[in-house]
């Protein structure tokens, strides 16, 4: 059934190939006209039958969903700059910029069935051990600058172990001793003649795909101004010493934003709390720092004398959404003073944190 329906797209996009295209060539032109493709500075044996139907495919794949590849490019004004400026500081080839755009297509937030997370998509222990903080409050696999650093380091571990960039992003999608055990079952030393699960014999030629299409949009019909491109956030991190866990509102609203904005200059930040001890968080670039901090710690007092804390003893039959009711909060909130998960049990005898307001924050 999927093998139909990638082949009823391939015709229909055979069909539209026009719509799809510069003026001036259609797509089989452009197709026939690519004759070196080049990874982290190596060439793709092209003339290789099988290798170039694999690199098309993925091509004519990508460029299909067009409406995600101006979101590709658009994005990219946002967020490549920071990442070539780390790759450039490691040493590392720019083309590895590309893979944050298959892993994540530039979205901070995004998660796999794996629970893979972030721009590079790294799973909690691979996150944890390149340096990312990852707990209830913070995730750093969502923060642009950290989670490059992470990805830059691991990259280039892998490749200090093959000496061999398609062998080390065909690690990076399925692990570095899993490409290591079929090298030797194989009897194979690079990544074109290794018979490997789908998505690892695809995600090399997708990073290529990414490549080519970025380095020749206008091409393939996509023509934008400097303008067209989202921009970078300008931010700078300060640090707050806090006595409570406190709404990340208050802080918002010393910067005069709303949350949404704030959660935008702080990707790194789960939920809507900011806990007790030291937080850093991004305000914006040209925002007087004094200004936020005497702000700030008028609307966190404001807040802590508006807010009644408290032990609460759970008793036989209660539920988090019966006590929320009780004591008109919300749900949400509970989990978040008390450090919980949705899937958590609460007992009788347990002590639970609860603020309670007569007043909201205005």
């Amino acid at each position: 059934m999927i093998k139909k329906l990638v082949l009823f797209f391939l015709i229909l996009f055979c069909f539209l190939e026009p719509l799809y295209c510069s003026e001036k060539k259609t797509l089989i032109e452009i197709l026939n006209s690519i004759e070196t493709v080049s990874i982290c500075g190596k060439n793709v044996p092209l003339e290789k039958t099988d290798v170039r139907e694999r690199f098309e495919k993925e091509l004519m794949l990508a460029l299909h969903d067009r409406p995600q590849v101006l979101l590709w490019l658009k994005r990219s004004g946002r967020y490549f700059p920071q990442i070539e400026k780390i790759l450039k500081e490691e040493g590392l080839p720019d083309d590895l910029k590309y893979v944050a755009v298959v892993e994540s297509a530039l979205r901070p937030h995004i998660s796999s069935p794996q629970n893979a997370v972030g721009f590079w998509q790294f799973i909690h222990s691979t996150g944890a051990l390149h340096g990312l903080k990852i707990d209830k409050s913070i995730d750093e696999r969502c923060d642009i600058k950290k989670s490059t650093i992470a990805a830059a380091a691991y990259m280039k571990s892998l490749y200090e172990r093959f000496n061999d960039w398609e062998l080390a992003l065909a690690s990076y999608n399925i692990g570095e001793m899993r490409i290591e055990r079929e090298l030797e079952a194989q009897l194979s030393d690079n990544y074109y003649d290794l018979w490997l699960p789908d998505e690892t014999m695809r995600y090399v030629f997708k990073v290529m795909a990414a490549k080519v299409i970025f380095e020749k949009k206008e091409e393939f019909g996509f023509y934008l101004n400097d303008s067209d491109y989202y921009s970078p956030v300008r931010k700078k991190k300060v640090m707050l010493e806090l006595d409570y866990t406190i709404p990340a509102l208050v802080c918002a609203r010393a910067l005069g934003l709303s949350l949404y904005e704030f959660k935008l200059l702080n990707t790194e930040i789960i939920g809507d709390y900011l806990i007790k001890g030291k937080s850093y968080i991004n305000i914006p670039g040209g925002y007087d720092v004094e200004k936020f901090f005497a702000d700030f710690k008028s609307l966190k007092d404001k807040w802590v004398n508006e807010h009644k804390i408290f032990y609460y003893s759970v008793k036989r039959g209660d539920s988090l959404i019966k006590i929320a009711d009780e004591f008109e909060v919300r749900t949400k909130d509970i989990l978040e003073w008390n450090k919980l998960d949705y899937n958590d049990y609460i007992y009788p005898g347990q002590k639970l944190v609860i603020k309670s307001s007569s007043q909201k924050l205005r």
